[in-house]
């Protein structure tokens, strides 16, 4: 009997031949058994990871149809792309906002992928909803038809009998958003934002244009805006773990030449994953050198997780290249002035990272380079200020140092 996690491994394979941007996605993802959630969701654990749990006996009742499995997987990763997680609790009705949520998401997935009872557009015919709206919209328009019905004794309107049926039978559609628990502090919450935004940018990166342009169109404007976001006043340190934690980078690779009874492919099909990460050190000397003992310390901790980190040395071209080995240099080569496209075509051209992290002071003009992959630009103490034309400039994600 396959068991639920071989199930949803099944379903990643699919979702990453078939919709990429959500195969990435999920091929990162720690995948857990949970059957104190009624349905699956995924949640944000205090070690700042990702993970997806999943109810294997509502996983196994959905598994009717393989689309309903697609559906249920994408649905959970735009309420999380769009960090509905987030909002929950600037709501006071936290139904109707668990209701526009699930017509915003649902607006994404094709229609002959979601199981009988999902909430449309079409599910309050009388609202007239407008498409591809935010949360908010959806909230007030419905709260509207609450407000209106629920002080009167009897109503014959068909969309407040289906919101009241909602109301007393809570379908197990809703109950997936039960473990979107608070956020206690601000700054815990511009984390949880900050490792989506990585999450979005890592898996859109990988992605041909013809992929990126064959999404919905309010799915690649979060896209773009997560890429632009920015995250200064965020602590470095869990920054710089969350972009290392989430940077396996997903391949396909053909196992034997037999089909995959399991997963219906020709020949058979495996997920492998790789982690080594391309570090760029600003070797310009306008950084100080306590700054680069503070990084690499940081820089340590992650090669102990057994990351494969090499490190370019780099002013106005590369200076030093090596693999990194747990020790910091006693020196780092360089002096002039700084140029950062070097590591960037290196990175492009001849190493091929799973990401890039760029220490630097961001004191120099726009990479003409593009990065094929993701990048975090990890800012000294003393370097460019954030939300800056050159900070906004530079591609990717990007940190401060602080103390």
């Amino acid at each position: 009997m396959t068991s639920t996690l071989d199930s949803l491994a099944k379903a990643s394979v699919q979702l990453l031949l078939k919709e990429p941007f959500y195969g990435h996605v999920m091929s990162v993802l720690v995948k857990k058994v949970n059957n104190d959630i009624s349905t699956l969701g995924l949640t944000f654990t205090a070690d700042e990871r990702i993970e997806l749990h999943v109810n294997d006996t509502f996983w196994a009742k959905m598994g009717v149809k393989p689309e309903y499995h697609y559906s249920l997987l994408k649905h959970e990763i735009l309420h999380f792309v769009f960090k509905h997680l987030l909002m929950s609790d600037s709501y006071h009705h936290k139904t109707i906002f668990n209701v526009a949520a699930d017509i915003v998401v649902n607006q994404l997935i094709t229609r002959g992928q979601l199981p009988g009872g999902a909430l449309t557009l079409e599910s309050f015919p009388s609202l007239d909803l407008l498409e591809d709206q935010s949360v908010k919209y959806y909230y007030e328009k419905i709260l509207v038809l609450y407000r209106d019905n629920v002080s009167k004794k009897s109503s014959d309107n068909k969309d407040w009998q289906r919101l009241k049926q909602i109301f007393e039978k809570h379908p197990e559609a809703l109950k997936s958003h039960n473990h979107w628990k608070p956020v206690l502090s601000d700054s815990q919450k511009q984390i949880f934002k900050n490792a989506i935004d990585i999450l979005i940018n890592q898996s859109s990166s990988k992605l041909t244009r013809e992929q990126l342009f064959s999404l919905h169109e309010s799915l690649r404007k979060e896209i773009i805006l997560s890429a632009n976001r920015n995250s200064a006043l965020l602590n470095w340190r869990r920054v710089l773990r969350m972009f290392t934690n989430n940077s396996s980078k997903t391949y396909m690779k053909n196992s034997i030449r037999r089909a995959s009874k399991r997963y219906g492919t020709v020949p058979g099909n495996k997920i492998k994953k790789r982690n080594k990460i391309l570090v760029a050190i600003d070797s310009s000397g306008s950084i100080m050198e306590t700054e680069y003992q503070v990084f690499f310390s940081e820089l340590y901790h992650i090669y102990k997780t057994g990351v494969e980190i090499r490190v370019v040395e780099c002013d106005t071209e590369i200076t030093n290249i090596y693999n990194y080995n747990g020790i910091t240099p006693e020196v780092v080569i360089g002096g002039g002035g700084t140029d950062f496209n070097a590591p960037l075509d290196y990175a492009n051209t001849q190493w091929y990272p799973d990401a890039v992290i760029y220490f630097t002071d961001g004191g120099a003009e726009t990479p003409k380079v593009v990065p094929r992959t993701s990048v975090l630009w990890v800012i000294s103490q003393q370097g460019i200020e954030a939300n800056s034309e050159i900070w906004n400039s530079l591609p990717g994600q990007k940190v401060c140092i602080t103390t």
